[in-house]
């Protein structure tokens, strides 16, 4: 049977290039954003309500990884980052998470559509009883990004998740053997070199995001949401 693994982030953590550089070790079998056009899952995963339906894909899912025939059969996946984990669990799965920083991530992000007009994802968005809830419509369109970054990065440390940070983990031979021990691949006597892809996207806009011209109110969102996760995260505070 095939080792099956889950690997996910919030997005813009190099996932393509790590997806890449999985498929070159023997007996590995990767796939990124495999059914990214079902993105109705990341939406209704996040609901127990839905619990039936999103059980069953995983099902669906896990019943293409046993028909691989790989040794170890990875889903590099974002739309997974609030997959049941107890549920994948009992399938055999196990999970690791890709974390960035947020000053990066916010930069890199500012660019796609997230939270545009133009957007049509199912992301995220504030409950009743979450603080942001009657701010949403007033906030700044960089200010609900701080809050979905919050929102992900303290999901992964409340479940206690294995993590590994984006940025080292594309540079860092020592964090690359620890991630591959992570998954599974610990006997790995000659690692590959991570390949730096700069990837395309018809979603990526012209704009990109001026931190000198963010407001009062933007960056106080930013100190309260984001900069207490930096060093829960494993960065150091600048």
């Amino acid at each position: 049977m095939s080792r099956k693994v889950l690997i996910t982030s919030i997005g813009r953590t190099a996932t393509l290039s790590l997806t890449q550089w999985m498929n070159q070790f023997p007996g590995v079998q990767a796939y990124h954003e495999r059914g990214k056009d079902d993105p109705y899952f990341l939406y209704l995963s996040q609901f127990d309500a839905y619990a039936h339906f999103t059980e069953h894909y995983l099902n669906q899912r896990d019943a293409l990884a046993l028909k691989s025939g790989s040794d170890t059969y990875l889903e590099v996946n974002p739309y997974f980052r609030f997959a049941n984990q107890d549920h994948l669990k009992k399938l055999g799965w196990s999970t690791v998470f890709i974390v960035r920083h947020p000053r990066t991530y916010l930069t890199s992000v500012y660019r796609r559509k997230l939270f545009t007009a133009a957007d049509t994802s199912f992301q995220k968005l504030p409950e009743s009883n979450d603080l942001m809830y009657s701010e949403w419509d007033r906030s700044s369109r960089f200010q609900k990004l701080c809050w979905y970054y919050a929102q992900v990065h303290q999901y992964i440390l409340n479940g206690q998740y294995t993590f590994f940070q984006s940025e080292t983990l594309v540079e860092d031979r020592a964090v690359q053997e620890e991630f591959l021990k992570a998954i599974g691949l610990d006997q790995i006597s000659e690692i590959p070199n991570f390949p730096h892809l700069n990837q395309s996207h018809k979603s990526t806009l012209t704009h990109q995001l001026d931190w000198d011209s963010l407001s009062a109110d933007d960056m106080k969102t930013y100190t309260d949401l984001c900069t207490p996760l930096i060093a829960k995260l494993g960065y150091e505070l600048s």
